[in-house]
């Protein structure tokens, strides 16, 4: 007999106890819907565990009542959208609590107290451990360097760290007491090949070849001059300075002042014994007074007198000829008169400083004795400059050359090519 289910008035809820027809090895069987219930939780539960969640992976999900595959990751990202959908937590106190993965596989919390201490202990186990830090070879002021300004963590250059020290120096080195007299056992900071050292007064002493501490003379009398005492290793007084020669032949152990000199010079006559007339030499000297240097006293030679007075003697010019039709200066050439003598054209040049070194304001002479023309020129980067040009005009034309600096010479006279 068959049942026909359209006839059936449908069921609104289930109770577990209603029953549903069913075939076990072909044999008609009634199941309960709570046995049937049971059973698929247990073929779920049964279903092989995934060892790895990708992207791609799906759940079931009721949506709006109706059961539907969703993808993992969108799941995900909506978890991800709640979390940072939430209002922004603008002030953090130490109970607040923040997720953490222990060891990477349990979950927990954490108090921001436990994370803040967590990352000092972190920070001052790599900052004090130095040895993981770059070598700071060279220094320089700009250089950065963290300090601790009360209870705040500042930064500060090594500049700055330099002038606080000094000026700590500074006002504790004036806060000393003075020390007013100096004992062997004494020490003083040096420096001995960059290595900080200390020495006593009696090393340095001993050093200097003193055998006693420097003090001044024992007398106080003015206008004397102090002087070492090679004995003693102290100042002695001295001698006395005055403004009054004494007479010849009196011997007072005094220094004269420049006064006192001046005073006995301007004062004294020169006489010469009666019948005696000396014979000057060139190597005699004279004094004078120097109107130009403050009346200055000075000496001069009877040789430097005469040739002050005499004017010099005109020099001979000597003259020599050249009979070639090429000819290059030499020493010898300074101040001469040169015949350039040849019927054909000739070329004279003038050699570089390096290799005739004429003085600065030589002047040498050029004719042209014949029916030849003489032309000018420098060698290599000697330059020798005309206003006119560096070529003889015609037979007994002359061209002079004066030296005016290192391969520099003026020609005068001669014409233009």
């Amino acid at each position: 007999m068959g049942i026909n289910i359209a006839d059936m008035t449908p069921a609104t809820s289930l109770a577990g106890t209603e029953l549903l027809p069913a075939s076990v090895a072909g044999a008609p069987r009634s199941v309960a819907t709570a046995l049937m219930a049971s059973h698929t939780i247990d073929e779920i539960e049964a279903i092989e565990s995934a060892v790895a969640v990708s992207a791609t992976d799906e759940v079931y999900i009721l949506q709006g009542g109706a059961l539907k595959p969703v993808d993992i990751d969108l799941i995900t990202q909506r978890a991800i959208d709640i979390v940072w959908g939430k209002d922004a937590h603008t002030t953090a106190a130490d109970t607040d609590v923040v997720p953490v993965l222990d060891g990477g596989t349990t979950e927990k919390t954490m108090t921001l107290t436990v994370l803040a201490t967590y990352i000092q202990s972190a920070i001052r186990a790599a900052v004090l451990n130095l040895s993981t830090l770059a070598a700071a070879d060279t220094l320089a002021g700009t250089d950065i360097i963290l300090v601790t300004q009360g209870a705040v963590g500042k930064r500060t250059t090594l500049s700055a760290i330099n002038s606080a020290i000094y000026a700590s120096f500074y006002t504790w080195a004036n806060s000393l007491s003075e020390l007013i007299a100096g004992a062997d056992e004494h020490e003083l900071y040096v420096m001995a090949g960059g290595v900080n050292r200390k020495i006593t007064l009696a090393t340095v002493k001993a050093y200097l070849g003193i055998s006693g501490l420097v003090s001044a003379p024992p007398s106080s009398t003015e206008n004397k001059v102090p002087q070492w005492s090679a004995t003693s290793k102290t100042l002695k007084d001295g001698l006395a300075v005055v403004d009054t020669l004494p007479a010849a032949g009196v011997t007072t152990g005094n220094l004269v002042s420049d006064t006192g000199i001046r005073a006995a010079l301007d004062a004294h006559v020169f006489e010469l014994p009666e019948g005696i007339k000396p014979v000057p030499v060139d190597a005699d000297e004279l004094l004078l007074v120097d109107s130009e240097d403050d009346d200055e006293l000075k000496k001069i030679s009877i040789s430097e007198l005469t040739a002050a007075i005499v004017p010099e003697a005109t020099t001979t010019v000597t003259t020599k000829t050249e009979t070639g039709t090429t000819y290059t200066l030499a020493l010898a050439d300074a101040g001469k008169y040169i015949r350039m003598s040849n019927a054909n054209a000739i070329a004279l040049t003038v050699p570089l400083n390096a290799t005739a070194a004429f003085a600065i304001g030589t002047t040498i002479t050029i004719e042209q004795a014949l029916a030849g023309v003489v032309t000018i020129a420098g060698e290599s980067t000697v330059n020798v400059r005309s206003f006119a040009g560096l070529l003889t005009a015609g037979q007994y034309s002359v061209i002079q050359l004066i030296k005016l600096d290192v391969d520099e010479w003026i020609a005068i006279g001669g014409v233009s090519a």
